[in-house]
């Protein structure tokens, strides 16, 4: 399910990054170390987010 271990440091880089509360930078990190492509959400700051870190 996963392609790396996921890494508190870069849940801290999101958050400064992105402004992301610490539990959606938790999700979005754990979506970039997943082998899934698609995460559905109705959060806009995590999609912009989420769209970001994947290109």
């Amino acid at each position: 399910m996963l392609d790396k271990k996921p890494d508190w440091e870069d849940v801290v880089k999101i958050m400064g990054k992105y402004g992301l509360a610490s539990s959606d930078a938790m999700i979005v990190n754990m979506f970039n170390c997943s082998k899934l492509s698609l995460l559905l959400t109705a959060d806009m700051e995590m999609a912009r987010c989420i769209v970001s870190e994947k290109i």
